[in-house]
């Protein structure tokens, strides 16, 4: 609950209620937050499709997914020890998520350029790439902070864990795919909306923290997380200079009734 919450005051839980572009990335989100909380193979690979049709950002995300997928097929089959984890067995129902998850991306790919071909429409590429990561570095630390917040801190604790537990694969293969959200989002104009594709790392974090550490560390480090993320009000940063406040509810009622910033 405390990292719903917390995820709740990051810009990736509010942007169903507060994005007016019509972009549907909070729909995208909520697909994937479906496929980890109703984790069977059918309902992860239709939601993970679902959600690379709304924006092809969630293909990244959901590498996220098979990250804790592979996480809970090994708790499955595994002791945790002081020397590490310990795999005992197989993990056939944990393979079949990450099956889902690699056919839903593969799934995409072909039915997108299906219709592209079908429909003689273009991928258009302005607006990414190298030079725009470049000429936005100085906006890349606040735009990386906003996109989990104070979610960061269980995220980084969860990846050491994994560590030292010898499951050093796992941690580096979801240190990659947070890298490569990260590069992506510092290479687009709209950093806070590419970071946002984060959100599926909490329940990953959570998952972990769960399962590795007592119960009063996890409630602990949640509420630190929750205050960090509560007291740093939800900005989105896009582009090198620009950095905007999504206004909370008393803020608004207050501009509407004094007539401010009309």
């Amino acid at each position: 609950f405390l990292f719903a919450l917390a995820a709740c005051m990051t810009y990736g839980g509010v942007v169903a209620f507060v994005e007016t572009r019509g972009n549907f990335d909070g729909v995208a989100l909520a697909l994937l937050v479906v496929a980890l909380a109703w984790p069977r193979p059918a309902v992860i690979g239709s939601m993970v499709f679902l959600a690379a049709w709304t924006d092809e950002r969630a293909l990244l995300a959901s590498g996220l997914l098979l990250a804790c997928f592979a996480f809970e097929r090994a708790v499955r089959d595994s002791e945790l020890t002081e020397n590490g984890m310990v795999v005992r067995g197989g993990g056939r129902r944990g393979t079949a998520q990450m099956a889902a998850v690699l056919a839903a991306a593969v799934a995409y790919a072909v039915s997108r350029g299906a219709v592209a071909t079908a429909f003689d429409l273009p991928q258009p590429t302005g607006g990414v790439g190298p030079s725009v990561l470049l000429d936005q570095l100085n906006n890349a630390a606040v735009g990386i902070w906003t996109g989990l917040e104070g979610l960061w801190i269980p995220l980084l604790l969860a990846l050491l864990l994994l560590w030292r537990a010898r499951m050093r694969l796992l941690a580096t293969f979801t240190g990659a795919v947070i890298a490569v959200i990260v590069l992506f989002a510092l290479s687009v104009v709209d950093i806070t909306r590419s970071m946002a594709y984060l959100l599926p790392a909490v329940v990953f974090s959570a998952v972990v923290m769960a399962t590795m550490l007592p119960r009063s560390v996890v409630h602990r480090v949640a509420l630190v997380s929750l205050a960090m993320s509560a007291v740093w009000p939800i900005y989105y940063v896009g582009g090198k200079s620009s950095i905007w406040w999504y206004y909370p509810l008393p803020i608004h009622l207050i501009r509407l009734v004094t007539g401010a910033g009309s």
